[in-house]
């Protein structure tokens, strides 16, 4: 084996490579880093900052991204912590808002369901 210039057993030096100089601005973590808003940082702190500047915009973006999570949000956590008042409330709201031809539906159809019940009540 010949090594030209080098001598026997060297081996030609590792090209330089440029370290990675670039520190997560908030806590010094050097992997993951992105900038957001003119800072560099990195996914952890990026996530901490995203929940600490989030919007109404945003979080009206994020839960309308994806039907899946509307669905999650308003039937499951918007609902559950509620108390039953609470619910029967939004509920009322909600009612109110529908156009009448909706409304007479839905009451005609719940008026027929019960209909003893109604019966008695207007006896009454």
């Amino acid at each position: 084996m010949i090594t030209t210039g080098l001598g026997a057993g060297s081996y030609p030096e590792a090209p330089d490579i440029e370290e990675n100089t670039q520190v997560c601005e908030n806590c010094g973590y050097d992997k993951k880093l992105k900038e957001y808003e003119g800072i560099i940082l990195c996914r952890s702190c990026r996530m901490e900052k995203f929940f600490e500047d989030a919007t109404e915009e945003d979080f009206d973006k994020y839960i309308s991204s994806d039907p899946e999570i509307e669905q999650d949000f308003y039937l499951n956590w918007f609902l559950d912590g509620m108390t039953k008042q609470e619910k029967l409330d939004v509920a009322k709201k909600a009612f109110q808002n529908w156009d009448s031809k909706q409304k007479t539906e839905i009451k005609k159809t719940f008026v027929e369901k019960f209909k003893c019940e109604f019966y008695e009540f207007m006896e009454e």
